[in-house]
């Protein structure tokens, strides 16, 4: 009859829909596995070009979960709420763990460059596999390491400006890292700033006269061609002060030294387009 008959129809697809579920189980164990695995060498490998093309291989693993994600959000088979790919979570996942062996290092004496390594390691990783989602989880990571670094730098010896200093020196992408984390950021600026307090272009001069053991007349040639680059600068900033069109700027720039050759107002003039 038809009940009967919708009620097998129903345990029919039903079996066929668990089926599919376990399918898809079993591939994402698989891509999952595999895609990790590729991640793990990747991590360890000190080569650029070989790191590239182990995280390439992750790549090529990500966009086939994400279009088998798309393809089970299609079908029913999985709601659309925004949650990562497993495959994603499980990056993730590995690089929670390289970073809380990496404070768990910072609470007992430790090696500058064993730090240093982890961070620069988990950036250029995370970076060379272009997913926004990692990078952001990455970065997230690296912040709890540089919290950790500043907070424990009278046991360790060494904070932020040292640890800044060794990724610069040392590693690749290492200034990429100092200049776009933001404590790093606070950390320039709180040292430009206590640098600079309270310096005018007089004092700037003594200063050097001092350190550079200048004769009078050095330091009078000097001060001379300091006032004129602040003058300058000043001058430009002044007028520019609300609204500032960089091709204008340099063109008149540009067109003040062909005239006059006067290399102090020249870099008064480069001052004034860095600010």
């Amino acid at each position: 009859d038809d009940t009967q008959l919708q009620n097998d129809l129903v345990n029919e697809l039903s079996k066929a829909k668990s089926h599919a579920k376990k399918w898809v189980a079993r591939m994402e164990l698989d891509i999952t596995g595999q895609s990790t695995q590729y991640y793990d060498d990747a991590r360890k490998q000190n080569v650029p070009a070989k790191r590239k093309n182990l995280l390439s291989k992750v790549t090529s693993c990500m966009e086939l979960h994400e279009r088998l994600q798309e393809k089970l959000v299609e079908l029913g088979l999985r709601p659309n709420d925004g949650a990562d790919m497993p495959l994603v979570a499980k990056i993730k996942t590995r690089i929670s763990e390289e970073t809380e062996s990496t404070v768990q290092d910072l609470s007992r004496p430790c090696e500058i460059g064993r730090i240093a390594e982890s961070i620069h390691g988990t950036y250029v990783t995370a970076t060379d596999l272009v997913n926004s989602a990692i990078l952001a989880h990455a970065e997230s990571c690296i912040a709890k390491i540089l919290d950790g670094v500043e907070r424990l730098k009278t046991n360790n010896k060494f904070g932020l400006q040292e640890l800044g200093t060794v990724l610069e020196r040392d590693f690749p992408q290492g200034g990429q890292i100092v200049a776009n984390m933001p404590q790093f950021a606070e950390m320039n600026l709180l040292a430009f700033q206590e640098m600079t307090a309270g310096k005018t272009p007089q004092s700037t001069v003594e200063e050097a006269v001092r350190l550079n053991a200048l004769s009078e007349a050095q330091s009078s040639l000097l001060l001379q061609a300091v006032l004129q680059i602040f003058a300058l600068y000043d001058a430009i900033m002044k007028k520019h002060l609300f609204h500032a069109e960089l091709a204008v700027i340099v063109a008149d720039i540009k067109r003040h030294y062909e005239h006059s050759r006067n290399l102090a107002d020249l870099i008064g003039g480069v001052f004034a387009i860095w600010s």
